[in-house]
């Protein structure tokens, strides 16, 4: 996957094992990330954002789960700026600071995602 969100690269990394994650993530010295420890299944990836004009690397966001890597979403909803996650058995939507707004369980595979905002005039 290959994305770019407000000036940042998206790099998706998989992993065989919880260890392999987390000795890459010491490794990489990254200190700004999330880690969604409440998911759990074989496959582990790490979601690293670079800066995509001079690639440091400014956080990370980690998660296992059940599905391979085609079946995942991930999209940024600029106007909010959270970033909404699915996983195959959560969607995730996570603030820019990288807090978990909400979670939510889905029993089947997430086929859509209408988003809305009503703004208000007084």
């Amino acid at each position: 996957m290959k994305q770019i969100f407000k000036n940042q690269y998206l790099e998706s990394i998989s992993f065989k094992s919880n260890i392999e994650l987390n000795k890459y993530i010491t490794n990489s010295k990254l200190r700004n990330g999330l880690n969604l420890n409440e998911s759990f299944g074989d496959y582990f990836y790490c979601y690293l954002f670079r800066n995509s004009l001079t690639s440091d690397n400014e956080f990370y966001i980690s998660f296992s789960t059940d599905e391979k890597e085609k079946k995942l979403n991930l999209l940024f909803w600029d106007f909010m700026k959270i970033y909404i996650l699915d996983t195959g058995v959560k969607v995730y939507f996570i603030r820019y600071q990288l807090t978990i707004l909400k979670s939510l369980d889905i029993t089947s595979s997430l086929v859509g995602l209408y988003m809305f905002l009503t703004i208000k005039k007084y």
